[in-house]
């Protein structure tokens, strides 16, 4: 996936504050290694009592059917957060010597969001989002309240055209099935999920099971680690708006 369409994809607000490997997600490698490789492995032919190995044709199908089943099992995923009618999204970007800027969103299709932003444990701002109006709080202090009627990026609801861009982009590079290699299962909140890595080192995590879906994208550019974490699908999001607020002229 273009890297530059992925940072440009990141959440309005996001401010730059990695390695490649596994580890630096903030989680740990699940026990069972890497994923088995079943491609133009050797098969035991019972009638000869000897190790037959198969045929290059043989090969070439396994190995196009693994890709393709590969890229189905994320597109699935891809649209299972998709037809969510609210989840969470916690963007994560890292970057050397500098603490981690997290942005915390519970977004609900169509209705509003809430956000909160933090530079390592020290929370800098807070919004909420309900249709056409806006609650804003820096740091702990006093809610103020204003419309989103001259806030463009708010009036288009630009928050959840970014996930769903985000999300487009992956479902696009999945038209090239060979982009995505397995890597070693990661485990996330006590949950193993599977993992594939493309060229370009962006990484991708999906849940396991029937219900899967699009758990943990990771991005590193320019020393920068940018993490996009999908959780609670479907999950109640309280849009009930902040109190006391202090009224702000309206636009």
């Amino acid at each position: 996936m273009p890297v530059a369409l992925i940072v440009a994809a990141c959440l309005a607000g996001c401010s730059s504050t990695g390695s490649s490997v596994v580890s630096s997600d903030g989680a740990t490698p699940a026990a069972s290694g890497r994923h088995p490789t079943t491609t133009g492995a050797p098969s035991l032919d019972a009638s000869a009592g000897t190790i037959a190995k198969p045929t290059s044709d043989t090969a070439t199908g396994s190995t196009t059917r693994a890709r393709e089943s590969t890229a189905a099992s994320i597109r699935n995923a891809l649209e299972t957060v998709r037809a969510a009618h609210s989840f969470r999204l916690v963007v994560t970007i890292r970057q050397p010597g500098a603490l981690p800027h997290v942005e915390d969103n519970r977004i609900v299709r169509g209705a509003g969001a809430r956000i909160r932003k933090a530079d390592g444990d020290t929370v800098t701002e807070e919004t909420v989002y309900i249709g056409d109006h806006v609650y804003r709080r820096a740091d702990t202090g006093a809610w103020e309240q204003d419309t989103v009627r001259e806030d463009s990026e708010l009036a288009s609801n630009l928050l959840y055209r970014n996930t769903s861009s985000l999300l487009g982009q992956l479902h696009d590079a999945t038209a090239e099935p060979g982009r995505f290699t397995p890597i070693e299962p990661l485990t996330i909140d006590g949950t193993t999920c599977v993992g594939w890595a493309e060229p370009d080192g962006t990484r991708t995590y999906l849940t396991p099971g029937d219900h899967t879906h699009l758990r943990r994208l990771v991005v590193n550019t320019n020393n920068t680690t940018i993490t996009w974490d999908l959780t609670e699908l479907d999950t109640p999001v309280d849009l009930t708006p902040p109190t006391p607020v202090h009224p702000t002229t309206q636009r």
